[in-house]
């Protein structure tokens, strides 16, 4: 074996290790219960009256039912 194939075999077992370490640490969502989404109270557009225009992006809504949750960027997980 070459000393750059032990290198990059030591590397690797380095990533996995840390791959683990980081799974380990990673805590459920409390806030959307690990989906990723949280629930809101849906804004109907006043200026289209829901039938989708420009003003609220073809949607209906000035603010949607669901919104990506902030503390765990909509992946329902966080490392502590």
């Amino acid at each position: 074996m070459s000393k750059n194939h032990i290198y990059t075999k030591i590397e690797i077992q380095n990533i996995l290790e840390n791959i683990k370490i980081q799974k380990s640490l990673k805590t459920q969502c409390n806030i959307c219960n690990g989906h990723g989404l949280v629930k809101k109270d849906p804004i109907v557009c006043h200026v289209c009256s829901g039938i989708k225009c420009m003003s609220c992006k073809e949607t209906g809504f000035i603010q949607l039912p669901y919104e990506t949750c902030e503390l765990c960027d909509g992946l329902g997980e966080y490392i502590k």
